[in-house]
């Protein structure tokens, strides 16, 4: 099996359908390329991180073999993806997070797991960029 990692450099505020897009586009190339390249290659996995200001974070994870490939030439039919990892790329200047996502984090820095009313107010303080890593982090466990 060929495995393969690619490195997807965040930089300034991401959306979290363009940040997919995009990962997307690099392991279907990759596929595509490497099947191309390599005849006797049967399977292969991919794997996109996205690396901000030192942190790396595994965004999504493709498995497939060449015969499924052939059949369905789609990312997304072979693709895990990690829905947290966008929270944890947010950059968010100090200071940004309302009282509902403090709240949210008081909760969680206590050990115990988000009530659904606590989780709908991180999803969105996570839609309106209010999130932190930080933040996200603390509840990460809580998440998905």
């Amino acid at each position: 099996m060929g495995r393969y990692t690619i490195d997807l450099p965040i930089y300034g505020r991401v959306n979290y359908q363009e940040m997919i897009r995009q990962a997307e586009s690099l392991v279907g190339q990759t596929i595509s390329s490497e099947f191309r390249k390599d005849p006797a290659l049967t399977d292969i996995e991919v794997v996109v991180l996205g690396e901000r200001n030192g942190e790396i974070v595994p965004i999504l994870a493709a498995t497939v073999s060449r015969t499924q490939w052939q059949e369905t030439p789609q990312v997304s039919a072979w693709t895990e993806y990690y829905g947290a990892s966008h929270a944890l790329l947010q950059r968010h200047e100090e200071g940004q997070e309302g009282a509902a996502v403090a709240s949210v984090r008081s909760a969680a820095g206590r050990g115990r797991n988000l009530s659904s009313s606590e989780q709908a107010q991180v999803d969105r303080a996570l839609d309106e960029g209010r999130l932190t890593g930080d933040v996200a982090q603390a509840y990460l466990p809580d998440l998905d």
